[in-house]
């Protein structure tokens, strides 16, 4: 239990074993707090929708789409060509967050 609780204090990041840990294992950069002492994410967002054929013309419920995490899924489906039905409680959040998704995706076909 010690062992564990060290790991929830500055210790780790103090003694640089998060840089270490990414630098070792890059599968774990996105885990590790390490991206906050200069080393890079190495991550896009081409890379993400570079698998997009995959679900292109699917249709995907997403609850909450108005905003927040709902808002970013629905956002990203939506570049991926997937039909959303955006479920949120207010309608007029919902209707403004869809006008959002729509100016940004024009031109994509599902």
């Amino acid at each position: 239990a010690v062992g564990t609780g060290v790991f929830f204090t500055p210790i780790p990041m103090k003694l640089g074993f998060y840089r270490w840990l990414a630098t070792k294992a890059p599968a774990l950069l996105g885990f590790t707090p390490a991206h906050l002492y200069g080393v890079p994410w190495g991550y896009t967002f081409q890379n993400y929708y570079s698998h997009c054929d995959d679900i292109r013309g699917q249709r995907a419920l997403v609850t909450g789409s108005n905003s927040g995490i709902g808002f970013a899924v629905a956002h990203s489906l939506a570049k991926c060509g997937v039909d959303i039905i955006m479920a949120c409680r207010n309608e007029g959040r919902c209707e403004s967050a869809a006008e959002d998704i729509r100016r940004d995706t024009v031109g994509v076909v599902g």
